[in-house]
């Protein structure tokens, strides 16, 4: 049974270890969003591809990341695409400004593009 905070497929992405980013991502991790998000975006690890790649539906249509664009029949829109989180949170930049996150939402955990100077670079 798909968690109720998010769609079924969704679910079984993240279950198979999909990490949910975008604006859906920040509001699941408590951050204020303007408005509802519209769709879903699920990064996937290029390691864990291959077995989430069988759940994208024959009918998911090319997106601009290097994956797949689809609707369900509950309506959700969801975006996948492969990439490792380090290039994600390293060259993604936020369309409405803050931090940039990846979340494994099965393992509660956040992944953030903030960062800090090594103290091993001081005199």
């Amino acid at each position: 049974m798909a968690h109720k905070m998010l769609p079924r497929l969704v679910y079984q992405m993240c279950v198979h270890g999909g990490l949910l980013v975008g604006s859906q991502a920040k509001r699941l991790a408590g951050e204020s969003i303007d408005g509802d998000p519209a769709d879903w975006d699920v990064l996937i690890p290029h390691e864990k591809w291959q077995i989430i790649a069988l759940l994208i539906p024959e009918d998911a249509k090319p997106n601009k990341f290097g994956g797949w664009r689809m609707v369900t029949k509950e309506g959700d829109e969801i975006d996948v695409w492969p990439d490792s989180v380090i290039n994600y949170l390293t060259n993604c930049k936020s369309t409405k400004g803050g931090r940039v996150i990846a979340m494994d939402f099965i393992h509660n955990r956040i992944y953030s593009s903030e960062y800090r100077e090594s103290a091993t670079n001081e005199d």
